[in-house]
């Protein structure tokens, strides 16, 4: 892998044959990588990019290679970084549905409730604030900033002027949280992907289009070759999944950004074929032959059998062997 010049190991072990969500976030100066909760590589960093379209299932040098093996269940991909609170706030929700234990400090419940941290619409554009867990029916209501929201189905309407709204949501139970709406003149890229909001397809079928669920922009497509599979059986905590057999990827066409701005990536994923000898790619976007302009997910099997954060100056975070788990 001509390009690579040096690594960061974390100490932690931990299993990819086994439900896995990975958190990676860049604020512009450093990247770090979260692994079922827990802090397993940081690192300073420049990065060398420039904006691209997001993939998932390989990544593109003149054509797709190292293409991932294994199940994605859910994936969401924000155009900043995200806070301490706001990561862990994702994390208890991911880790509730799929049955995954955090290894690192947190407060979560069962039926925790969670709201979308941040949206982005156009001006005099609407948007549907998403909310998740606690107590149905939620009510939305706006603390401060232009703009009207529907109190029962939270579709937010902007007002024709840029800026930022503040709306709360309230469970039954009398819970609240705070999303932030940024109004902007241009659409900013932030998208959801959850494979149980398919609609339409049994177990084994293809799936040619993957919708983003937040927005309509931004959609998985099928570029060539065969589409992964809608899977429902062996998959993370009973929940569908899509299932990629080493010959499938997607492609967005939301415009990731580029050189050092920040973004977040996260990914429930767990891997089904870690004797395979390469770098497994899960998702990400950039130049593989460009230093620092490759930001992605791999699960990395070449030598051992490991979650890497790649950067082509990388970290590798290890893996427990097949036989641990």
């Amino acid at each position: 892998s001509g390009g690579v010049s040096s690594y960061g190991t974390a100490s932690t072990h931990y299993p990819t044959s086994a439900p896995t969500l990975i958190v990676q976030s860049y604020d512009g100066t450093d990247d770090r990588t979260y692994v079922n909760g827990e802090l397993s590589a940081t690192r300073t960093i420049t990065l060398n990019q420039t904006a691209g379209s997001l993939r998932i299932g390989g990544f593109y040098n003149a054509t797709f290679q190292n293409l991932y093996k294994g199940d994605i269940a859910e994936l969401l991909v924000l155009s900043s970084s995200v806070s301490s609170t706001d990561r862990q706030h994702i994390e208890c929700y991911l880790a509730g549905r799929y049955g995954i234990t955090l290894r690192g400090s947190h407060s979560c419940s069962n039926g925790v409730f969670t709201a979308t941290l941040t949206d982005t619409t156009n001006v005099s554009g609407t948007v549907t604030l998403a909310a998740h867990g606690g107590r149905k029916p939620y009510t939305f209501s706006i603390v401060s900033g232009n703009g009207s929201v529907d109190a029962a189905t939270g579709v937010f309407t902007a007002s024709a002027t840029p800026g930022s709204t503040s709306v709360l949501v309230r469970d039954a139970a009398g819970a609240t949280r705070t999303i932030q709406v940024d109004v902007t003149s241009f659409p900013r890229p932030y998208s959801w992907f959850k494979a149980d909001t398919l609609t339409g397809y049994s177990g084994g079928a293809t799936v040619n289009h993957w919708p983003n669920s937040i927005k309509e922009q931004g959609s998985f497509s099928q570029l060539s070759g065969s589409a992964p599979q809608y899977a429902t059986s062996g998959t993370i905590n009973g929940l569908p999944a899509l299932r990629f057999a080493g010959t499938n990827y997607y492609s967005s066409p939301i415009q990731l950004p580029g050189a050092s701005a920040p973004r977040t990536m996260i990914v429930v994923a767990k891997g089904s074929d870690p004797s395979i000898a390469a770098d497994q790619y899960i998702l990400g976007y950039g130049n593989a032959t460009v230093t620092r302009a490759l930001y992605s997910i791999a699960f990395r099997t070449a030598s051992t059998n490991r979650w890497a954060e790649y950067l082509r100056t990388k970290y590798d975070i290890p893996a427990a062997p097949p036989s641990d788990g």
